[in-house]
């Protein structure tokens, strides 16, 4: 799944967490790394909350994070290890 979040500036990230096809709460959502579009390591071992829903879970990525124009990855794990997730987001720029 993508996302898209403008040029610097910051936006929530909301990730859904699905075992065998239903939505679901484990214990935690630790995103391990968020690469920019360089494939370089911005962020590590950022804590997730719990979102407005079953299964959701947000991070907030700060504006200094997204000065780089493309596709930002995410690496992600659940503390009850059932998988590790990977998702994709690609920062917009916008005409001044």
């Amino acid at each position: 799944m993508l996302d898209q979040i403008l040029k610097d500036t910051s936006d929530k990230i909301e990730i859904d967490i699905y075992y065998n096809n239903v939505l679901t709460n484990p214990s935690s959502v630790i995103i391990r790394e968020i690469r920019n579009p360089n494939g370089v390591v911005i962020l590590t071992n950022q804590a997730t909350s719990q979102g407005s829903t079953m299964g959701r879970y947000e991070y907030e990525l700060d504006s200094a994070y997204t000065e780089t124009l493309g596709v930002y990855s995410l690496l992600g794990h659940l503390l009850t290890s059932i998988l590790n997730i990977s998702r994709s987001y690609p920062a917009s720029g916008r005409d001044i």
